[in-house]
């Protein structure tokens, strides 16, 4: 069983920050800091945060066509390698919206919804994401492929009500 934990400590009109953290029964857990968009009650494509409650933890290996953007997985497979990139980490389940990952970016401009990792964070910014990513990115995919029935992500917010 794999379970990641995002607990929302802070938000405001443009973004919304957290911690998150992989627990793995008997093992030790791994941290981060993450950022999202920010907090609206009607989820607009792109422009919001994710609703707090546990979703199924999946792998995305979409590969776009000939002509479209490269795809999220394509880019992190060229720059990481097959050894290290074995897909992008996908939140499943969540209504309405599809796609929506667990992946490297700086600030809101980099998030379409998704969660963003990093090893620091201040106001709308966090910092070496790639460096986190790298750091938890292992420790989910592992435990996403050696059971995927049981790999989950909790999204909790202490943040409520969240800053307009």
């Amino acid at each position: 069983m794999i379970l990641v934990r995002v607990v929302r400590f802070f938000s405001d009109e443009e973004n919304s920050h957290g911690v998150l953290a992989v627990v793995r029964p008997r093992e030790d857990f791994v941290t981060c800091f993450s950022l999202e968009d920010e907090h609206r009650t009607v989820k607009v494509w792109g422009e919001t945060r994710i609703a707090a409650r546990r979703y199924r933890l999946g792998v995305n290996r979409l590969v776009a066509k000939p002509g479209d953007p490269k795809t999220f997985h394509q880019r992190y497979l060229r720059r990481f390698g097959p050894v290290f990139h074995r897909g992008m980490i996908e939140i499943l389940g969540v209504p309405n919206f599809t796609g929506v990952l667990i992946h490297i970016g700086n600030d809101d401009d980099d998030t379409g919804g998704c969660i963003l990792t990093g090893e620091s964070t201040s106001q709308g910014w966090v910092a070496r994401s790639t460096d986190a990513y790298k750091r938890i990115y292992p420790v989910i995919i592992e435990g996403i492929l050696a059971d995927p029935d049981n790999a989950w992500i909790d999204i909790v917010d202490v943040d409520d009500p969240p800053l307009p």
